[in-house]
């Protein structure tokens, strides 16, 4: 009885706490006070409206109590969702709450401390939400959280100073941390060491230093995922490590590993994922790695590993779905004859060493959605079997081959999102493409005929065809495909106009239709998203003005319009709508006109080509290229693209007198060429506070004066073109201090006086870099220096001035009083004897008579012969 009114006085009582409207009318109000502080474009939030808060999106209650408890407000992967704004304290009244997700959000505010005072917390997320400023040490107090997530809020500009805070945490299981910058990198692991029930730690690219001391005690024994990729290692592996007897995965990769991997690994008998991608281990395998039980995806990629990896090792690995080994020194040796005994999913075996011909044996992993066998020199063609037997591969990659023959009639049965073959030497049309395509790279072969696209292919975002024989006009078709955003169809014989479509409802960051035979103007819809980042014409036909859509494309870093036919005056808005242009190639066009002053405003130009234009006038200053060292996000886009092979900005440029290509590196090149138009005055002094610039052609203009001396601080350059100019007086001596200077052309001009020498300037002993300057004179020309003065110290270091040596006038008074000595030995004697005279002179008649009887003979033989 005692029982029974102790329940039903409980019931009463929680009766009376629980509200009518299912919702704690403080929490409500709390709530609605954070959705005042939120931005919510997709409105996400609209059913946070009546009293019962508990019914709201996002918001659960408990069940007896009515308290907010969780509150989840991730972001779905669409940008578009996204709430903005910032984090009201007003949580802070949500009391018993044990679940915050605050994920994939654009708060861009400081992380708020008021977090910790949360302390019924036991899941918090805070991943991708572009917080930003230092963790706040109140996250300590979370006694009861077992999930932290603190991943990527905002990349490396979210810190902490000190780890010590989460020693507090016992019940953690979970905690990421990537991308933070942990400034206290070395004690990571002492702080670790305290939580005796993390199962998941994740570190990646958070500055940490792995050491590969071991300690004393371990106490995270329980971890079972561990991801410490792109950090700082300073050796080997941890010797810590091999304690971890649960782990189940593994990811080391991008942390410059040193050494071997020891046989300890095997003891992992739990491992079903080893990631050590991009580290320098210098030995073979070990056999422990093969043999790993439950083992499902195993990456060495990018590494030093040595040996031989043939159908036994293989063979080992029954669970094994992911094996890539790309980039190493290994070679796979597999029997053509070879029928595996497991179906791997994902191959990735480029760069090793396969044979020559295709490799017969990935017949049998039938269900494989990733192969990649790039760089293998294989020499054979894609066998007949292959489009059929692997109709659900997703990615294929057989770049950088010598394969042969031709693409099947028909793609579009297959799964492909990826498809490179570039460099390679497949022929004949292009074939029908499957509509999952989202990356077509076809670089480098011998395709032809036109582009045909019967179907929008509106998953792409790559298409490479460069380097081909392509012919007939870009399709109008291309336009539709919306999430495009680099398009390469350089050199090839493309004709006809650039849609005017193109650009429109697209994406493109990258344009590159170079060395084609296109005409027109280039359409005014290319910048209309303003995420261009390179616009490459060059070798066409265009025509017209400077192209004023151009004042829109506020990202481009490179824009190369070089050998075209544009005309007419350069726009004073380059440099101001341009102020992130990187590379500025408008070289052998038609271009008339002074360059604009506001040229010089563009601060991160690094390559300057106006060559071959009409440009008159002075030179403006162009004293920003100091800089010469952007770190623009524009570039490293551009950059990695470049790296990634997914594009590559090929630029010549006329340097060192002749072209050279650049690659890869483009973006890193520092040049200025004004060759070749009309430009007039001295040669502007700013140049010389060009610390960084490696290439400088000013020839073929109007330049007068001396040259600047402060020239000789341009320590970084490489190649001086002053040639077939104006200028004269003395070359300076300054020259000298040129030390990476391996081109230099004055030809042509008026200098005068001693050349210059110098430890550089010693080894351009070409007497043709100093040509066409009659008045220049000592080595390497050979015209020696006189002066006033006949009597001067000889020795090693040439006189300032060209001061003639004592030895030389000796020599020279030498010659002439042997002229003189001789002369009259000859001729004094035939004026002193009249019998010499008669001989002499008979003897020369005689001579004359001959040779004139022999021309008469000659020409009357000639003529007869007509």
């Amino acid at each position: 009885m005692r029982h029974l009114l102790l329940s039903t006085f409980l019931i009463i009582l929680c009766a009376q706490t629980v509200p009518t409207n299912g919702c704690i009318d403080g929490e409500r109000r709390a709530l609605i006070s954070l959705k005042r502080h939120i931005f919510d474009p997709a409105n996400r939030l609209s059913s946070w409206k009546g009293r019962n808060c508990c019914k709201w999106q996002g918001v659960e209650c408990h069940n007896i109590t009515g308290r907010v408890v969780k509150l989840n407000l991730r972001s779905p992967n669409n940008f578009d969702s996204a709430l903005f704004g910032e984090i009201s304290p007003s949580l802070l009244q949500l009391r018993d709450l044990m679940y915050l997700d605050l994920s994939s959000n654009d708060f861009h505010t400081s992380l708020p401390s008021f977090l910790g005072s949360l302390k019924n917390l036991q899941y918090l997320n805070l991943s991708h939400t572009y917080l930003t400023g230092a963790i706040p040490q109140h996250l300590g107090n979370l006694s009861n959280l077992e999930y932290l997530d603190l991943g990527y809020m905002n990349p490396y500009t979210v810190y902490a100073d000190s780890l010590n805070w989460l020693m507090h945490l016992k019940s953690l299981k979970y905690l990421d941390m990537s991308l933070v910058d942990i400034n206290d990198g070395s004690n990571w692991l002492d702080a670790v060491n305290k939580l005796p029930s993390l199962e998941q730690l994740l570190l990646c690219g958070s500055g940490i230093t792995i050491r590969s001391n071991s300690l004393p005690h371990i106490n995270f024994t329980s971890l079972k995922v561990l991801d410490l990729s792109f950090n700082n290692a300073l050796n080997t592996l941890p010797l810590w490590l091999w304690n971890l007897t649960k782990l189940t995965h593994l990811d080391l990769s991008y942390c410059s590993f040193k050494g071997s991997i020891p046989h300890e690994l095997s003891n992992l008998r739990s491992l079903n994922t080893v990631l050590l991608e991009d580290n320098n281990f210098t030995d073979v395998v070990p056999v422990g790695v093969w043999t790993l039980p439950v083992l499902t995806k195993l990456d060495l990629s990018n590494n030093l590993f040595e040996g031989v990896i043939s159908e036994i090792e293989l063979s080992y690995m029954k669970k094994l779905k992911e094996l890539d080994l790309s980039a190493n020194n290994l070679t796979v040796r597999v029997p053509k004859e070879w029928t595996p005994t497991f179906n791997l999913l994902v191959i990735k075996l480029g760069s090793c060493r396969l044979s020559r011909e295709f490799p017969s044996w990935i017949k049998g992993f039938t269900e494989l959605t990733y192969l990649d066998l790039s760089n293998n020199e294989i020499s054979d063609k894609v066998p007949s079997w292959f489009w059929n037997t692997f109709r659900n591969l997703q990615n294929l990659d057989l770049s950088n081959n010598q394969i042969q023959g031709r693409l099947p009639v028909s793609l579009e049965f297959m799964a492909l999102s990826y498809l490179n073959l570039s460099f390679n030497q497949f022929e004949g049309p292009l074939a029908p493409l499957p509509e999952s395509l989202g990356t077509l790279d076809l670089a480098n072969n011998f395709f032809s005929g036109s582009i045909q696209i019967p179907n929008p292919l509106l998953n792409i975002h790559t298409l490479r065809l460069s380097n081909n024989s392509i012919v007939g006009t870009i399709p109008v078709s291309i336009c539709k495909s919306q999430n495009l955003f680099l398009l390469d169809l350089a050199n090839n014989n493309i004709s006809g106009e650039v849609p005017s479509c193109l650009g429109r409802s697209q994406i493109i960051r990258i344009l590159d239709l170079g060395s084609n035979n296109l005409s027109g103007h280039i359409p005014d819809s290319l910048c209309d998203t303003e995420l261009t980042r390179v616009i490459r014409m060059s070798n066409n036909h265009f025509d017209g003005t400077f192209p004023s859509f151009l004042k829109q494309c506020r990202t481009l870093v490179i824009l190369d319009l070089k050998q075209n036919n544009f005309k007419g005056r350069l726009p004073d808005w380059i440099g101001e709508s341009l102020n992130n242009v990187t590379i500025l190639n408008l070289s052998n066009n038609m271009f008339s006109g002074p360059i604009p002053t506001q040229l010089g405003q563009l601060q991160y130009l690094q390559v300057l080509d106006l060559s071959h234009n009409n440009l008159s006038g002075s030179i403006p200053s162009l004293a920003n290229f100091s800089n010469l060292s952007p770190e623009l996000y524009y570039e490293k886009e551009v950059m990695s693209y470049e790296m990634s092979g997914m594009y590559m900005y090929y630029m010549v440029l006329v340097t060192k007198s002749e072209e050279l290509q650049f690659s890869k590196t483009s973006l890193l090149v520092k040049s200025i060429d004004l060759s070749a138009n009309n430009f007039v005055g001295e040669i502007p002094e700013f140049f010389g506070n060009l610390f960084k610039l490696q290439n400088l052609n000013l020839s073929g203009n109007h330049f007068i004066g001396k040259i600047p001396n402060n020239l000789g601080n341009m320590k970084s350059l490489e190649s001086l073109d002053l040639s077939i100019n104006d200028l004269f007086g003395k070359i300076p001596q300054a020259l000298s201090k040129l030390t990476f200077l391996s081109y230099l052309n004055m030809s042509y001009n008026n200098f005068s006086g001693k050349i210059p020498t110098g430890s550089q300037l010693q080894t351009l002993n070409n007497p043709t870099v100093y040509i066409g300057n009659p008045y220049l004179c000592g080595p390497p020309l050979p015209i020696a220096c006189f002066s006033n003065s006949t009597y001067t110290h000889h020795s090693d270091n040439e006189n300032e001035g060209g001061l003639l040596s004592v030895e030389w006038l000796w020599l020279y008074i030498g010659l002439l009083l042997g002229f003189v000595i001789g002369f009259w030995a000859v001729c004094g004697s035939l004026l002193l004897n009249r019998s010499w005279r008669y001989v002499y002179f008979g003897m020369t008649d005689n001579l004359l008579g001959r040779f004139n009887i022999t021309v008469a003979l000659f020409l009357a033989k000639l003529f007869r012969k007509k």
